[in-house]
């Protein structure tokens, strides 16, 4: 039974896969990340610390990302 009023009985928990990797940056060192791998994903992503830390030219790009049952994910 869960202990506070926002955790889910174990039979609702979800295990998410993540892996620790290591990319290239621009300056051919390399630099550690989690990433979170999603077999079934059509788009991915990386955040803007990702992006800066692998020093990426980053332009800005405004658009609606939805997940199950077509709901709009809340952007910042």
């Amino acid at each position: 039974m869960p202990s506070a009023a926002n955790e889910r009985p174990d039979s609702c928990r979800v295990l998410l896969l993540t892996i620790a990797i290591l990319v290239q940056d621009v300056n051919g060192d390399y630099q550690e990340f989690r990433d979170f791998l999603d077999g079934v994903s059509e788009s991915s992503y990386m955040t803007e610390v990702c992006g800066r830390k692998l020093g990426l030219a980053l332009q800005k790009c405004n658009l609606v990302v939805r997940g199950m049952s077509n709901v709009q994910v809340a952007s910042t």
